[in-house]
């Protein structure tokens, strides 16, 4: 294997690892609280999901609560790239 060359699930450990540095900062129960309802938005909306956890952020920065949009920013980082596969893919760690 030439030294440019990646194996498929060194790719796989890379993806996770932008998703654990988006988590970073939060304790273990919180990262599966994020995402428990990031899976549940996935379920109920598809590929409109992160649309719709865009949507509940500004909603709640709107009405000055700043810790529900931070929730729903960081619901936002749990999501997966493509919403309309599961976020438990590469789930917390």
């Amino acid at each position: 294997m030439s030294e440019g060359t990646r194996r498929p699930e060194a790719a796989g450990r890379e993806k996770r690892s932008e998703t654990a540095q988006a988590m970073e900062g939060h304790t273990v129960a919180e990262r599966h609280h994020l995402w428990a309802v990031a899976n549940l938005l996935v379920g109920r909306y598809g590929a409109e999901a992160r649309a719709r956890a865009r949507e509940n952020a500004d909603e709640a920065n709107r009405a000055g609560d700043g810790e529900v949009s931070a929730f729903w920013t960081d619901v936002d980082s749990a999501l997966p790239p493509h919403p309309d596969s599961s976020p438990t893919a590469g789930g917390p760690a």
